[in-house]
């Protein structure tokens, strides 16, 4: 199940690499403070959720994330995540946790731990995630940065130009 699911990872990349975008290569949505994303998947439960990433260096974000979880369980995490965009891409190891309401216990915990490759689809990417910790999914989805990073350094230190 493993290599299906890494075949169909890198499957993904290549042909939306391929088809995506012309030659031109926009790194505009590399260089912002804030990302917003949203995501579906399934695996041990149909999941959904939405996601806040402030990027706090040039390789670490810091994430939280409101989800259904599996059997429809709201769940809420935080996630450091190593980030590498290297190209017109995007790859997200991460690891953090996670808590979830389950009306048979009350109050669950985990350690949502994955791997996000994404691909710049228009303003922002388009991704793949495979994730385990909470119950394991795969999941496709769109990221979209905010606060472009240079726009902001200019204002602060005063620079017109």
């Amino acid at each position: 199940m493993k290599k299906l699911i890494l075949i169909a990872c890198f499957s993904f990349a290549f042909v939306f690499q391929a088809f995506s975008q012309d030659n031109t290569v926009n790194d505009n949505w590399k260089n912002k403070w804030l990302y917003t994303s949203a995501w579906a998947g399934y695996g041990s439960g149909f999941s959904m959720g939405l996601g806040v990433d402030a990027q706090l260096a040039k390789f670490f974000a810091l994430g939280l994330e409101l989800g259904l979880a599996d059997r429809n369980y709201p769940a809420i995490s935080v996630l450091p995540k190593l980030t590498f965009k290297p190209w017109k891409m995007q790859i997200d190891l991460y690891a953090g946790v996670g808590f979830a309401y389950s009306t048979v216990y009350d109050f669950v915990w985990g350690v949502p731990h994955g791997i996000a490759l994404g691909f710049n689809f228009g303003p922002g990417l388009l991704f793949v995630d495979v994730r385990n910790g909470m119950g394991w999914s795969v999941g496709i989805g769109y990221r979209m940065g905010f606060l472009d990073k240079n726009k902001i350094s200019r204002d602060i230190s005063g620079d017109i130009n």
